[in-house]
């Protein structure tokens, strides 16, 4: 695949107490996203590389509860010119999973829910785009850890 957009984000509850479900609950809901891949140490890979996208993740809990998720999506150029947008309905069926109250979302149809999945993921997470990585050499990180010991 070649790789031409990397956008890292974490996702957060918009609510103060946090999001009101444990991870064993979320990975019940993923079971039924295809394409992805997930271990218990809170990592998961969610790809469709015939559609010219991937995405790397970390699952983070308490114990009790789901604290956030990370994921890093990298998306190809299509033949055509632009990004699939295809990784859209599996990414939100990612995120719904956070969820408390989403079960009945499950088993509902896409087209006719695409609305009030949107309304109720703007209502209750909150994404955080994180700063893409920079390569470097050996050399310019040790040049530029120098700053760290003033």
């Amino acid at each position: 695949m070649q790789l031409v957009r990397e956008v890292r984000i974490q996702v957060h509850s918009a609510h103060a107490e946090g999001f009101q479900v444990a991870m064993e609950r979320v990975v019940e809901r993923w079971r039924q996203i295809s394409g992805l891949f997930f271990e218990w140490d809170g990592s998961l890979t969610l790809a469709q590389p015939q559609s010219g996208w991937e995405c790397h993740g970390n699952l983070y809990d308490s114990g009790e509860r789901v604290q956030y998720l990370e994921l890093q999506l990298r998306l190809s150029v299509l033949p055509a010119g632009g990004h699939p947008t295809s990784w859209r309905h599996p990414i939100k069926r990612l995120l719904l999973a956070l969820l408390a109250d989403t079960d009945a979302l499950a088993d509902a149809d896409p087209a006719m829910m695409a609305g009030s999945e949107d309304s109720q993921l703007d209502d209750a997470i909150r994404i955080q785009r994180l700063p893409e990585f920079q390569f470097q050499s050996w050399t310019e990180f040790v040049n530029g850890s120098q700053a760290w010991n003033s």
